[in-house]
């Protein structure tokens, strides 16, 4: 692959720091070099820092040169908590006035279940094209690794079709994390049989997932009128025991449990952080889970709104999403979750940028590959357009991703407006 020297970044954001996630004040720490440059060998980091040391590298001098002149350079955004369905959201065929209120929990299973009855009539051809276009949408926006989330029905083919359309998509040019949906609101068939839907998914669909490694970590929805707590306890032990990654995606109905569970269970990450008593939030603080925040709901108003300040002044490790989904969040814009993070949420630019990489490759247990841009680490970095990163809350609309780089390679690049000869 040969080597790659990035020179001459107005603001180079390494994101340096503690090993783990951050939390506090170490949350702003960017890890800050001004007129920085990288060093990529083979598709991996050899090193970065200000230019006059690493453009002097033995291996620097026959790298191919890439100019980033007065932009910024940063880690490629980590979204630990996508739904990519590969549906439009015209599929759902929603009421409209339910895009006017908050979601009550039986309106959220009804959506699910029109979807998920959308996806089984779907040749996987069709999931699989339209998957693709939102995955690329999400690399022209900066992200390089997400997590797929994705439920199995006792009606769906042995390894889903959905687990097999984003195991085709994995690496091209994204690294992709599949969770299972445990629990999902969308599995009309196990109404009145959840004890039995336990027992197939812990004894005959994990282990047979794991086997077969589409899976790389279970998600356990709560809250939803389906699983109790003893069950999604029950569940997050087996997929523990079969060295899945864990993390819980709290419903309308949880009043606590699911931070209770979290924490037992060591969980990676926490989803649904609305209406969070402030017990839950120290209890949050005192733990490695990370919280997942997902502005966009609030945004569509799906969703009320949650509480990142309180967190962040709490100590807990918070991590940002764009929590894609066909309906009730259908923008795959990181840049634009960072901007409505900091303007409708009062996080601070430097948090949000932790929050959307740094945390985020450490809520899908892939902090030793990507979320800084340190020797040893994947080649995944962005360039923006702007002179300084504070701007970020300012671009809400506009993609200010000029490229982006995976294992060292350019997979997409702005192109420039071709103006007619006569204007």
């Amino acid at each position: 692959m040969g080597a790659l020297l990035v020179r001459g970044a107005r603001q180079l954001l390494t994101l340096r720091g503690p090993a783990g996630p951050r939390r506090g004040s170490n949350l702003s720490d960017l890890g800050l070099v001004h007129d920085g440059a990288i060093l990529i060998v083979d598709g991996v980091i050899v090193e970065s820092g200000p230019a006059r040391r690493v453009e002097n590298l033995s291996a620097a001098r026959d790298a191919t040169e890439l100019n980033v002149a007065g932009k910024v350079v940063l880690p490629s955004f980590v979204d630990p908590l996508t739904f990519v369905s590969g549906l439009p959201m015209r599929s759902a065929g929603l009421p409209s006035e339910l895009a006017t209120r908050p979601l009550g929990a039986r309106d959220e299973r009804n959506v699910e279940m029109a979807l998920t009855h959308q996806k089984r009539q779907s040749p996987a051809g069709k999931l699989a094209f339209h998957a693709a276009r939102v995955l690329r949408d999400m690399v022209r926006h900066g992200t390089g690794t997400l997590a797929v989330h994705a439920g199995v029905g006792l009606q769906d083919s042995p390894g889903s079709k959905l687990l097999r359309v984003a195991t085709g998509l994995d690496g091209t040019p994204l690294d992709i994390v599949q969770s299972l949906l445990i629990g999902h609101p969308g599995l009309s068939e196990f109404h009145g049989l959840e004890e039995e839907y336990v027992l197939w998914l812990t004894d005959v669909l994990l282990p047979r997932l794991v086997r077969r490694d589409p899976v790389h970590a279970a998600t356990v929805c709560l809250g939803f009128e389906i699983l109790d707590d003893f069950q999604a306890s029950h569940c997050l032990a087996a997929a523990g025991r079969l060295g899945l990654g864990l993390s819980i995606h709290r419903g309308p109905l949880d009043r606590g449990a699911a931070v209770d569970l979290a924490l037992a269970g060591h969980v990676g990450s926490l989803a649904g952080l609305h209406a969070l008593s402030s017990e839950s939030v120290r209890a949050l603080a005192a733990s490695e889970t990370a919280a997942v925040l997902r502005p966009m709901l609030h945004f569509h108003s799906w969703q009320g709104p949650e509480p990142p300040r309180e967190l962040v002044d709490a100590g807990a490790v918070i991590a940002l999403s764009t929590g894609w989904h066909p309906v009730f969040a259908p923008a795959a814009s990181m840049p634009a979750a960072l901007s409505m993070a900091c303007c409708m949420l009062g996080l601070k630019p430097a948090e949000a940028v932790t929050a959307a990489t740094v945390n985020g490759a450490a809520a899908l247990g892939m902090l030793d590959r990507c979320g800084t841009l340190e020797p040893g680490k994947q080649g995944d970095f962005l360039v923006l357009s702007i002179p300084d990163f504070r701007d970020l809350p300012s671009t809400l609309g506009v993609n200010p991703v000029e490229a982006v780089v995976k294992r060292g390679a350019i997979v997409w690049q702005k192109s420039a407006v071709v103006w007619p000869e006569t204007f």
